[in-house]
């Protein structure tokens, strides 16, 4: 009720007051651990998410390291969460203490497992063999043993050097052909074709020889003469061959290129050839020379 008296324009504000009443804080949460301990061996267990008043979990199986018996816990175990809490297993020494040391290959495939006592050193196995790999030692020390311990095999692959061939297209030789390969072709086919007509012949003159003196000739060398020429022409073809696949004249030329080796040597065969053949010659001349002197 106060009473007010307008004597001109005048502006009025609304006044509000919040009635929103916000929801309270969700209640805390709480963790429980139970920890190995100095010489406990089992992983560490913890509970998360544990409202205040709840029961405590229940503890993991203690398991130790061998000659440590579990005794408790430390501190004891509440029964009921009121806060995070960490309880630590007891261990109490009991009769000697050995371990277990196993060493293991790279595939982890046992190797050894020898027990030596509390600060002991294991003997290390033969060396371990892996193809395509050194053995370079083991991955920890296993001298003063004070718990069971894995050593594995450490190897280092072997250096391998790799020789790359790149051999030359087939066809084409990367847009060439080689003006030598040509020449190397042609004159083994000539060589070839000279050695088969110069057969033929002296084969004539030497069967009128033979006639005229009342001779047999050696029949032998001469198929072996004959057999020289057949592979002379084998290696001639073979290059011609070879020179149809590899090269291509509507192609830019080059003087030689790698195909080149290869025709150098079929031509050498072939003057090889033409030397054994030539050998023969002698041998039998001097054969029906003597057969001659005979008649």
């Amino acid at each position: 009720g106060n009473t007010f008296y307008i004597t001109g324009n005048i502006t009025l504000w609304a006044v509000w007051t919040s009635t929103y009443v916000p929801p309270p804080p969700p209640p805390p949460t709480y963790s429980v651990t139970y920890a190995p301990g100095a010489h406990g061996t089992f992983t560490p267990q913890t509970t998360y998410g544990l409202a205040y008043g709840a029961a405590t979990p229940a503890p993991p199986v203690a398991v130790g390291e061998q000659g440590w018996l579990f005794i408790g816990w430390s501190p004891a175990p509440a029964a009921v969460v009121t806060g995070n809490a960490t309880y630590t297993a007891l261990w109490s020494e009991s009769g000697p203490r050995e371990f277990t040391v196993t060493f293991v290959d790279w595939d982890n495939r046992v190797i050894s497992v020898q027990t030596v006592p509390y600060g002991g050193s294991a003997v290390a196995p033969a060396d371990p063999t892996r193809q395509g790999y050194t053995f370079v030692g083991w991955d920890r020390p296993f001298t003063n043993v004070t718990a069971n311990i894995t050593v594995r095999a450490l190897y280092e692959a072997e250096r391998v050097v790799n020789i790359d061939i790149k051999l030359p297209p087939l066809t084409g030789n990367n847009g060439t052909w080689a003006l030598i390969n040509l020449v190397l072709t042609v004159i083994g086919i000539v060589l070839s074709l000279a050695m088969l007509v110069t057969y033929f012949y002296k084969r004539k003159d030497e069967d009128e020889y033979d006639d005229e003196f009342a001779i047999n000739g050696n029949t032998a060398t001469r198929s072996k003469r004959l057999g020289v020429r057949l592979v002379n022409i084998l290696c001639a073809a073979v290059a011609v061959v070879l020179f149809l696949i590899t090269q291509n004249l509507s192609q830019r030329m080059v003087l030689v290129d790698w195909w080149t080796i290869v025709h150098v040597v079929i031509l050498i065969a072939q003057t090889i050839l033409i030397f054994f053949s030539s050998g023969y010659k002698v041998i039998e001349d001097e054969d029906e020379g003597e057969a001659a002197l005979e008649a």
